[in-house]
């Protein structure tokens, strides 16, 4: 089934990605600074129009950079100079980048010259699954005194936090205090690509657009790009362009298999998928540096 097809028969947008935008929109004439978190191996894709907040100061965190092509950022940077960008790496306690003392001091640089009395307050939007409660937790850690470690919780499920919550603080000298959004699907997904690129970076639920077709997109990506990491990783011959084949070989060597020693599609590609989330065939940006440099 063609994955806009698919798309159609389900509620990617539900009633609390809705309300959550509402309350957000709300919500932000509190705040001082808006964080928009992102994931930088899609850089231009899924990026909300409506959480734009033209009229407060913004930050762009590039989360998970340790995942995208470093060539391919350094030229997303080059030819975007709209709002200050910050990449970061917030997946563990001992990989998170320097780049979160970066994150903090600008946020500082931004409302130095605010008439602030209470502290600043930040809201952080973004997409679901981008790791937004990872860098809130990673911004918490960098600043002593402040009581649990781990404020936000965190989940590798899209749309894990549901609501707008109250505001947490996250500094204590300067005070800063940051609240936290629900993750917010764009409300329209204009083509195929777009769907897969958000499916396989985890944005966009799995279920809406089929595994095998995220896996053949990714197999797609990777190939492009000659990134051939799988081939060694799965014991292949070479590079394989025909996603069945590659399917079938990562079902035989997991053990994916269904009775009669057919090969669990679903069960591979989802294996696939995991691993390239995983950043276990190489750096790389969904986005193409074309799309990028234009």
């Amino acid at each position: 089934m063609p994955v806009l097809a698919m798309l159609s028969g389900y509620n990617w947008f539900p009633g609390h990605m809705a309300r959550g935008m509402k309350d957000a929109l709300r919500k932000v004439q509190k705040c001082h600074l808006v964080i928009e978190v992102h994931d930088a191996r899609i850089p231009l894709t899924g990026r909300n129009e409506k959480l734009k907040f033209s009229k407060h100061k913004k930050i762009l965190v590039l989360n998970k950079y340790d995942l995208t092509d470093p060539k391919g950022m350094k030229l997303y940077n080059e030819n975007d100079d709209s709002v200050p960008v910050i990449l970061t790496n917030c997946r563990g306690r001992n990989q998170i980048s320097g780049n979160i003392t970066a994150l903090q001091k600008a946020i500082i640089k931004l409302t130095k010259d605010d008439d602030i009395k209470n502290g600043v307050k930040v809201m952080i939007v973004g997409m679901p699954n981008v790791g937004k409660s990872s860098l809130i937790n990673a911004l918490r850690r960098l600043s002593p005194g402040i009581g649990s470690p781990k404020a936000a919780p965190i989940s590798s499920r899209p749309g894990y936090t549901k609501t707008v919550s109250t505001f947490i603080k996250i500094s204590t000298d300067p005070l800063i205090k940051l609240l936290d959004t629900p993750g917010i699907m764009i409300p329209n997904i204009k083509d195929e690509e777009m769907a897969l690129k958000l499916a396989a970076v985890g944005t966009l639920d799995h279920r809406f657009v089929g595994e095998v077709n995220i896996a053949a997109y990714i197999l797609k990506m990777l190939n492009e790009q000659k990134l051939y990491q799988y081939v060694k990783k799965y014991n292949l011959e070479g590079p394989c362009h025909d996603t069945d084949e590659l399917l079938h070989n990562v079902g035989q060597r997991i053990g994916a298999l269904l009775k009669g020693g057919f090969v669990d599609e679903g069960r591979s590609a989802t294996h696939f998928i995991k691993n390239f989330r995983e950043g276990q065939f190489g750096r790389i940006m969904l986005d193409r540096i074309s799309e990028v440099e234009n």
